[in-house]
């Protein structure tokens, strides 16, 4: 049986791809990443697929929303938002490039770990940009897998409560 952080990974994959245009894949990785808010939002709350399926909140809202839930540190919630200046940028200027302050700017809420993967991409730009997005998509998708082993503990855990009774 694949796992699923494996099954995570290859969404993941089949979301953003392996494009070398660096706007495609800050536009692929927010949308991927919007996924994620709102699947965080479906398993975190009662009714969050209310929530998710009312069309009514942006990925801001999302965000802020899976914020006020507690479950996040404080830095990859600042990167989350950067990512969605970045995007909102591309959206609305035709023509727009990602330069080396758009990756800082959604990169560096992570301290240490950003400079590491400025390190271990050799501090290509674009390469840098791709890791990056990758983490911040893979710590998205370690909390949904994470929220499901939850839920099917829980399930569980009631099931045999009833057979218990």
């Amino acid at each position: 049986m694949v796992s699923k952080k494996k099954h995570e990974h290859d969404r993941f994959l089949d979301a953003v791809g392996e494009s070398s245009d660096s706007v495609l894949f800050v536009l692929r990785g927010h949308l991927l990443a919007e996924n994620y808010l709102e699947r965080i939002i479906a398993h975190s709350l009662t009714r969050g697929d209310k929530v998710v399926q009312s069309g009514s909140f942006g990925f801001y809202q999302k965000l802020i929303l899976v914020d006020a839930l507690g479950q996040f540190d404080d830095r990859y919630i600042q990167c989350f938002k950067n990512l969605n200046s970045v995007r909102n940028k591309l959206a609305h200027e035709l023509g727009k490039s990602i330069s080396r302050t758009d990756t800082e700017l959604i990169g560096q809420p992570l301290g240490p770990r950003f400079r590491e993967i400025q390190r271990e991409a050799k501090y290509d730009d674009a390469l840098t940009l791709h890791r990056v997005i990758a983490y911040l998509c893979g710590y998205l998708a370690g909390a949904i897998v994470s929220l499901e082993q939850q839920e099917r503990d829980q399930k569980r855990e009631a099931n045999g409560k009833e057979h218990s009774s």
